[in-house]
């Protein structure tokens, strides 16, 4: 299932302001959806709406999730 934002459960994704990498876990409504991440081997979710959020590809991920562990 994808919102109008084209982002679909699965995606990954980033806050438009940056931060971690964050995989789509569910689309609650046209334009929410909850992400899932892992920081410190912590596991973290929350909601987020699309317009926050950008797609991330996966050597954007790999590169900057290198530079910039927490």
């Amino acid at each position: 299932m994808s919102n109008a934002t084209g982002i679909s459960v699965g995606d990954v994704v980033r806050l438009k302001s940056g931060g971690p990498a964050m995989t789509v876990e569910s689309v609650i409504s046209g334009d929410v959806v909850t992400c899932i991440w892992f920081s410190e081997e912590r596991k973290f979710n929350t909601f987020f709406v699309t317009s926050t959020l950008t797609t991330a590809t996966a050597e954007a991920v790999d590169d900057k999730d290198k530079r910039t562990m927490p």
